[in-house]
């Protein structure tokens, strides 16, 4: 973010208050950029700044604080935990070597997607790794594979609710890693939603949306499909 300070002050102070951030000296007039990251999930289209200073004679300290918005708004998702994937979505997926020996006249090419780490090196589309200039892989279709649904309820306490975020962000992860379609349901601001996710970036900025106050919907969800629930209360609970 770009600062500018036109006062005459020296020992002039200034920081972020949210998202939290360092003191750093700004000796006016003066002007230049100021880095800071959200400590949090969510939506963040604005910043609050606290600018402190004891000029002229270092007595009395006074304090402002500013807010300003942001040009863009930022959707940050949580940090994906590592968690074991359910062994009946992995059964037949693309991403394990196993299940595609003698498999091959069984599979499609869906759709391609950006790749995640850990995709396997034999899944990259070449062709549209070099139309888009970001590495591509494949989505491979098989027709015993299950769909596979995740259902995220972030309603309890805080600490709690934004660890089923993270839980959520690392199963929806691993699924595209294998190269499953997946399905997330998630209740935000504005009502529940249902929509597929092809990235991780999808994911992240799913669940960046997804509110603690609300019940995501029941569906709808495809015959068929493996469905898992995140929640607050237990980790996962997995039916089909």
């Amino acid at each position: 973010m770009d600062l500018f300070l036109r006062s005459h002050t020296i020992g002039t102070q200034a920081r972020f208050t949210e998202p939290a951030g360092e003191w750093m000296l700004a000796d006016g007039p003066c002007r230049g950029e100021a880095t800071v990251a959200p400590g949090r999930r969510g939506i963040f289209d604005k910043v609050e700044l606290e600018i402190r200073c004891a000029a002229p004679l270092g007595l009395i300290r006074w304090s402002r604080r500013i807010r300003a918005g942001l040009p863009n708004v930022m959707e940050v998702g949580p940090a994906p935990l590592s968690v074991a994937f359910p062994e009946a979505v992995l059964s037949g997926a693309a991403g394990e070597d196993e299940s595609l020996r003698g498999r091959s006249g069984d599979e499609l090419i869906r759709s391609v997607r950006a790749y995640v780490h850990g995709d396997p090196a034999r899944f990259v589309h070449w062709a549209s790794t070099a139309r888009r200039g970001d590495l591509m892989v494949k989505e491979m279709e098989q027709p015993d594979r299950p769909e596979f649904v995740l259902i995220v309820d972030l309603r309890g306490p805080y600490e709690e609710s934004e660890a089923a975020a993270s839980r959520a962000a690392g199963i929806a992860t691993e699924a595209l890693r294998a190269g499953i379609r997946t399905t997330m349901i998630t209740a935000e601001r504005l009502g529940g939603v249902v929509g597929v996710v092809s990235t991780h970036i999808e994911v992240g900025r799913r669940l960046a949306r997804a509110v603690a106050t609300g019940q995501p919907p029941a569906g709808p969800i495809p015959a068929g499909s493996l469905v898992v629930r995140v929640g607050v209360e237990r980790s996962a609970e997995t039916a089909s």
